[in-house]
């Protein structure tokens, strides 16, 4: 049942988040409007001596799915999240098309698109654009009901831009990644354009990336 996939990150969430779902079919988000997260007012007014602005507790995240089935967003933007922007969790059959997330460059933590333990995702035409990860496919550590591989995942003709890593695989992989497509995207103003981290135990296997566009920059040599 539905009761029974809950857990204590979902009643989490259900508290930190705009747009929450667990366990639904046939999810639809689209449209040609925006959804305003309102970053600026959930972190400190000025830096501290290191120039870091402090975020306040509990920044909600703006959509979270979780084990849910043929999801489908398509044609809105998401703009100044003040936290991770869109996070799916162990859905299935998932559509994303036409999506913009355009968020601020100089706040932490506010991944544009985590794909978690999701299977069989198709990613196209969208612009993603953050100040932490654009793209990031990982696998958390969650309750056994939610725990899953990341595979059958393709991500084609999107714009990515990001102050930590445009495309992320990991950090965090305590199940599988694997079977993952990443073709004709372009990458730029990021300090790491692509990153492969496996960290928790998981393999990662099958990693398929063609036609990337990724202006690069020569350090000099200390």
């Amino acid at each position: 049942s539905t009761q029974s996939r809950s857990s204590a990150a979902s009643d989490v969430y259900k508290r930190q988040v705009l747009l929450y779902a667990l366990g639904q079919r046939n999810l639809t988000i689209t449209g040609q409007g925006h959804i305003e997260g309102d970053a600026e007012a959930w972190f400190a007014a000025e830096p501290d001596e290191q120039g870091y602005r402090v975020p306040k507790a509990d920044r909600p995240r703006m959509i979270v799915f979780e084990d849910c089935e043929q999801v489908r967003l398509q044609d809105i933007s998401l703009i100044r999240a003040p936290m991770w922007t869109v996070h799916l969790v162990s859905c299935r059959h998932v559509h994303i098309e036409r999506l913009t997330i355009d968020n601020a460059m100089t706040l932490p933590n506010t991944d544009a698109l985590d794909i978690d333990s999701c299977e069989a995702v198709f990613i196209s035409n969208s612009y993603f654009s953050a100040a932490d990860d654009a793209i990031c496919i990982k696998t958390t550590f969650k309750p056994a009901g939610l725990r899953r591989p990341a595979r059958r995942i393709a991500v084609s003709n999107c714009l990515l831009r990001s102050d930590s890593c445009a495309l992320k695989i990991g950090t965090e992989t305590w199940d599988d990644i694997e079977d993952i497509t990443v073709s004709g995207c372009t990458l730029f103003d990021s300090n790491r354009g692509i990153g492969i981290v496996s960290r928790d135990g998981g393999a990662i296997r099958r990693l398929s990336l063609i036609h990337i566009s990724e202006p690069t920059r020569q350090a000099e040599i200390s």
